[in-house]
This record gives C-alpha cells, sequence and structure tokens, in this order.
C-alpha cells in the first residue's frame, strides 16, 4: 500500500501514474520538476511499492542524474564563464562604481537562471563566484557608502537655504529694497538648490515643499513690485499719446519723448513677457514721434542738398586752381632741382661757360628762392664754395624719412627720436600741430635741400637716402 504523504500531484492511490508523469518530465529535460515528483515518490518508502514500480523507479532515476550530469557539464561551463567576468570585474577599477554594480547584478542574475548546483565542481564554483563577486562590489559599497553620507549632507545644505530665505523675508526691510539683489537672491538660492539636488528619496518631498514654502513670501512681494511697474509704463505710453494729440512742435515733442525714454529705463524689475508686450506698445509710440521728426528732417535735407551742391560746385573750383598750385609748385622744384644740379656740377670742377649757357631756365623761381641759389651759382663761379654742415643734411634727411614713413640708419636713430619727441611736445605742452599736407612738408624739405649747398663728408651716401625718401613719398600719394 502507498503512503497518503505522496505529492498532490502524484495521487498516493496511483504510483503509477506518478511515475509516468516523472517520465514525461524527463523526456521534456525538466530536470527540476522531475526531481521534485522524483523526491515526492521516494516520501515512502520504496519497499511498500511493487517490485515493478522499484524497477522502473530505478530506471527513471538513472536517467534524471544524467541528465543531471549533462546540465552540470553545460551549465559549469556558463558558471565557469561567469566566474571569469566576474573576476575580471574585480580587476578593471576603472569603470564607474554604479557601472559595476549594475555589471554585477547582471552576472548574478544569469548565475541565479542557471539554476541550482548540487554538484562538488558546482560548489567550487559557485565559491569562486561569491568571492569575486564579493571584492569587486566592496569597491560599490564604498561609492554607494559615500553617496548616502553625500546625500545627508545635501539634504543639510537644502535645510540651510530654506532657512536662510526665512530669514532673509522675516529681517528684510521691504519698504526700502534693492529689487535686483532680491531676484539674484532667488536665482542664487534656485542654482543652489539645484546642485544639492541628490537627497535621501524619503526626504525629497518633504524638502521640496518647504523649499517652496520658503520661496512663496518673498515671490510675492516680487510679484507685486513688478506689478507696481508695469503700471509705471503703462502711464508713460499714455504720456506719449495725450503728447501726440497735443499742439506740440517736432522739437518739443522729440525732446519730451526722449525725456520718457529715459525715464522707462530707469523703472526697476518686471516680468519677462508682460514687459516685452510693454515694450513693443512703447517702442510703436516712440515710432509716430520720431516718424514725424524724421519728414521734417527730410525737408530740411532737401534744401540742405541743394546748398550742397552749390558749395560742391564752389569746391570744385577751389580745387581746380589748388591743381593750378601744385601745378606751378612742381615746375618751381624742377627748376630749383636742375640749377642746384648746375651749382654741384660746378663746385665740382664744372665748365663754367657751358653751366652758364644753361642757367637761365623758362620758369621765374619766387624772390626768395632765386636769391638763395643765385647766390651759391655766384660763390661756386668765383670758388667761394660755402659747404653745408653734415649735421642739416643729415636733419633733412631724417626728416624726409620720417615723411615717407621708411626707417633710418642706426646711426641716425637719436636724430629721429630727436625729432619725433620735438614734434611731440609742440603739440602736447604748446599746442602747436602742422597740419601741412604732405605734399607742402616734401616741398619745404626739397627747397631746403637743393639750397643747402654741397657737403664734404658723406655728401654721396646723404643723396642716396635722400633720393629713396623722395621715391617713396611720391610713390605713396600715387593712387
Amino acid at each position: 500500500m502507498v503512503d497518503s504523504d505522496i505529492s498532490s500531484s502524484a495521487p498516493a492511490h496511483n504510483p503509477s501514474a506518478h511515475l509516468q508523469e516523472m517520465s514525461a518530465a524527463l523526456d521534456a529535460g525538466d530536470i527540476k520538476q522531475a526531481t521534485r515528483l522524483k523526491n515526492s515518490f521516494t516520501k515512502q518508502p520504496l519497499s511498500t511499492y511493487a517490485k515493478k514500480l522499484q524497477a522502473e523507479f530505478h530506471l527513471l532515476d538513472e536517467k534524471l542524474r544524467k541528465l543531471e550530469d549533462r546540465q552540470y557539464s553545460v551549465t559549469n561551463s556558463k558558471r565557469q564563464e561567469l566566474c571569469e567576468k566576474m573576476e575580471s570585474l574585480q580587476l578593471h577599477n576603472d569603470i564607474h562604481p554604479e557601472e559595476k554594480a549594475k555589471a554585477i547584478k547582471e552576472l548574478r542574475d544569469c548565475w541565479r537562471q542557471l539554476g541550482p548546483s548540487n554538484s562538488g565542481e558546482g560548489q567550487r564554483l559557485w565559491q569562486r563566484f561569491k568571492q569575486a563577486g564579493d571584492v569587486a562590489f566592496s569597491v560599490c559599497s564604498e561609492h554607494f557608502d559615500n553617496k548616502r553620507e553625500s546625500g545627508d549632507q545635501n539634504l543639510r545644505e537644502r535645510i540651510k537655504i530654506c532657512d536662510s530665505l526665512t530669514l532673509f523675508y522675516a529681517e528684510t526691510p521691504w519698504q526700502d529694497v534693492n529689487w535686483k539683489a532680491v531676484e539674484r537672491i532667488i536665482k542664487k538660492a534656485k542654482s543652489e538648490w539645484k546642485r544639492f539636488n541628490d537627497v535621501p528619496h524619503q526626504h525629497y518631498q518633504e524638502i521640496q515643499d518647504r523649499f517652496q514654502g520658503s520661496l512663496l513670501p518673498i515671490q510675492s512681494k516680487l510679484a507685486e513690485e513688478r506689478e507696481r511697474n508695469h503700471q509705471l509704463k503703462r502711464n508713460l505710453i499714455g504720456e506719449i499719446w495725450h503728447l501726440l494729440d497735443s499742439n506740440n512742435t517736432t522739437v518739443s515733442l522729440t525732446q519730451s519723448t526722449k525725456r520718457i525714454q529715459s525715464a522707462w529705463k530707469e523703472i526697476g524689475i518686471t516680468d519677462r513677457g508682460t514687459d516685452q508686450k510693454l515694450w513693443r506698445e512703447f517702442r510703436s509710440v516712440c515710432d509716430q514721434v520720431f516718424r514725424l521728426r524724421d519728414d521734417e528732417k527730410a525737408s530740411r535735407k532737401a534744401l540742405e542738398a541743394e546748398q550742397a551742391r552749390k558749395a560742391e560746385l564752389a569746391q570744385e573750383a577751389r580745387a581746380q586752381k589748388s591743381a593750378q598750385k601744385i601745378e606751378n609748385s612742381e615746375c618751381i622744384l624742377d627748376e630749383l632741382r636742375r640749377k642746384a644740379a648746375l651749382c654741384n656740377l660746378l663746385e665740382n670742377g664744372g665748365d663754367i661757360n657751358d653751366i652758364k649757357n644753361q642757367w637761365d631756365g623758362s620758369v621765374d623761381l619766387p624772390q626768395k628762392l632765386a636769391e638763395i641759389i643765385n647766390s651759391r651759382f655766384q660763390r661756386a663761379q668765383s670758388g667761394d664754395i660755402q659747404y653745408a654742415a653734415s649735421s642739416l643734411a643729415e636733419d633733412i634727411c631724417v626728416r624726409m624719412e620720417m615723411l615717407a614713413n621708411i626707417s633710418s640708419p642706426e646711426s641716425s636713430r637719436g636724430i629721429r627720436m630727436k625729432l619725433q619727441v620735438e614734434r611731440l611736445d609742440q603739440q602736447l605742452s604748446k599746442g602747436i600741430k602742422d597740419d601741412r599736407s604732405a605734399g607742402e612738408q616734401l616741398s619745404e624739405l626739397l627747397e631746403r635741400w637743393y639750397c643747402m649747398g654741397p657737403v664734404q663728408q658723406g655728401q654721396g651716401e646723404l643723396e642716396k637716402r635722400f633720393m629713396k625718401a623722395e621715391l617713396a613719398i611720391k610713390n605713396a600719394s600715387q593712387p
């Protein structure tokens, strides 16, 4: 007779059906169900069953063991792989603790899905897997401990923010307060609040409600001040409309509008959306004022354009006269240059008769220049040559190089610096500024050079410098 403690899924009064169910589980490869049925069947000593049932059970039990062995072989291979992955996690300290913890959990879930392992090899792999997991998670544990401590610290910081806002509201003289500073305090508080966002979950809503409660009275004061300023801006818009409806001159209307614009800028804090709407309305009415001003300006400009045209014609006439003057000046310089070259030729032993025949030209020099160059010519004829000082020639060369904006030799750097300092001193301390054009300055230097006379030392080098500077000036003046 079969014991009544056999599982309800295999009724005690039908052991044959019980074994058939176990056989079906084995055929399906369901080791867990087959093992459960085996355990249920063996609750009753085997001796109480018929020999035929005992023999059938032994065959099924052997089949179960072989199936378990095959499964252990497959699962132990997977367990070996999971051990290696867990040990790899243990060695990689560059992985973020939270990512590592997630990876450890996934490996542990994979291990559980393999089911129990009652073999010695399975138990050995389990100890290996567990030890590697415990070591790998030790770093994570420290991280989560620190995170919990950080959350507690963030909660304390948020409590401080709430306390500070409450104290600020209580101690602020709201009748005389810097509203922009209040806005900055609110902005700063919200920024700090976000910075300490990670707080223990169980306290999150409570501290959030407290923060909102601390902000509310301050924000209400800000809202009242903003609305007051909105009304001030509405009043200014109405004032300009009133000016447009009055019989004011365009000048007076424009001045009043500019005064109102300045007053608009002085108004304090506002709500951004409302302020933009008011600004568009304000801008529109101001534009009407300035259109009236612009129409009046257009009429004046038409008249001014006519006057400018007349002035332009007069300027063209003056320019023509100036061009003629420049042309005359160039002719004079060419004549002076020619006579200076004849003087130089005579001073260096040229044929006096031949030079005399070339002396008179077609251009009359100004009296002063004529006297100077004629005097030099007379002295050269009589052999009484007056040599110019080298310092004078070098001074003229440096001035030419400054005018041409080219560098001077190293030996002349001191002279150039002195001239620059003198020019700056004239401008700053004496208020004297050389307003002559480059052409006028060049003409003066050319006149001084050609009237100067020969130089005993360095004549050739100085002439090269002078001609180089003159050429640079002319090239710069060409379009």
